[in-house]
């Protein structure tokens, strides 16, 4: 529907599944189209899987994302332990795969 020229969101549950309110509303606000974005696999500051791996092994460990971002996006992480900072790739919802040649 349009009011005022603004595309609504059409009231379906599949149509929010994955997305985030990019705004903060007021109850009873209208949800325009643009302010349901999809939701981010990693945010910043959330403890995330980090995996490393190469032919013959794979190690996972955990780390702190001090950015966040969408599948596929790289994001700086932080290791647990040492608090070595390194760039991953965002591989699913909480889990990064580390960069060649990082850590």
């Amino acid at each position: 529907p349009m009011e005022s020229g603004k595309a609504y969101l059409p009231p379906r549950p599949e149509t929010a599944a994955g997305r985030e309110l990019s705004r903060n509303l007021v109850s009873g606000e209208p949800v325009l189209a643009g302010d349901a974005v999809p939701a981010q696999a990693v945010k910043r500051g959330e403890t995330v899987q980090s995996v490393t791996r190469n032919r013959a092994w794979e190690v996972r460990g955990r780390g702190k994302a001090l950015s966040g971002g969408m599948v596929g996006d790289v994001v700086t992480v932080e290791d647990a332990g040492t608090k070595v900072k390194y760039q991953a790739r965002i591989t699913d919802r909480g889990v990064v795969s580390v960069l060649p040649g990082q850590k």
